[in-house]
C-alpha cells in the first residue's frame, strides 16, 4: 500500500509503542511478518516524549533528551533514530530542536534504506 501511494517501497518497520521491536527481544510474530515483507525492524534511540504534557519538544524535554544522547554516545552509536510524533506542538518546536541537535554536533542525512 505504501509503495502504491508514494512510489517508494518501505525497507524498515517500527512496531507501535516499540512493542516487540527491541534488539534480541523481537516478538516472533513481528519478526515473521517483517521477514515476509523484507523489512528490517528498528526502534528509537532517543524518545522525545513530545506527546506528553507539555506537548512538543520544549526545554524540559531537552534535558531528558540530552541524557539519552549522552548515553547513546557512550555506547559508541553514530547513527540514531529519534522518535517524534505528528503533532502541531512538535512541528512548532522542530526548528529549535534541529538547532539544538546541530549545536550538539549532529548532522543530518537522507533516511537510510
Amino acid at each position: 500500500m505504501v509503495k502504491k501511494i508514494t512510489g517508494i517501497k518501505p525497507t524498515k518497520v517500527r512496531s507501535p509503542y516499540g512493542a516487540g521491536g527491541w534488539p534480541k527481544k523481537y516478538d516472533p510474530e513481528l519478526l515473521k511478518v517483517a521477514q515476509s515483507l523484507s523489512l528490517s525492524i528498528h526502534n528509537w534511540d532517543i524518545d522525545t516524549e513530545d506527546w506528553r504534557v507539555p506537548r512538543g519538544i520544549g526545554p524540559t524535554k531537552i534535558k531528558k533528551i540530552d541524557k539519552q544522547l549522552k548515553a547513546s554516545w557512550n555506547k559508541g552509536k553514530s547513527t540514531l533514530n529519534v522518535l517524534m510524533h505528528v503533532r502541531n506542538e512538535t512541528a512548532h518546536d522542530l526548528p529549535d530542536f534541529i538547532k539544538y541537535l546541530k549545536e550538539s554536533g549532529f548532522g543530518f542525512s537522507a533516511p537510510l534504506g
